[in-house]
């Protein structure tokens, strides 16, 4: 479970919520992109929507849009993520095709 995921169990649930406790923590994992396959969608489209998240924090829609989100902003893509990516992808393979799994 993710800290955000912690956090709104114990607000909705703050009885329960309160006898949660944290009995290992992962190192933190890169931040959420969005991604998008080449050639699914033009060039001239993917610029629009980049910039209008980007700026969003600067006009009063794209602040209303974050405020209901609870988002701070966007931000372009940090020249390190690959590499974090990488590591966390190292520490977390994931499964391959015929591994057991637990039931959910």
């Amino acid at each position: 479970m993710d800290l955000a995921a912690l956090g709104a169990y114990q607000d909705s649930k703050p009885g329960k919520g309160r006898r949660l406790k944290v009995l290992c923590q992962s190192e933190p994992f890169p931040a959420t992109v969005i991604v998008f396959s080449k050639g699914a969608v033009d060039l001239n489209s993917v610029e629009k929507v980049r910039s209008g998240l980007v700026k969003a924090k600067d006009n009063p829609h794209g602040r209303a849009f974050l405020f209901l989100w609870q988002l701070k902003g966007f931000e372009e893509v940090n020249a390190v993520y690959d590499a974090e990516l990488q590591a966390v992808l190292k520490a977390y393979p994931p499964p391959t095709p015929g591994m057991a799994t637990s039931p959910r």
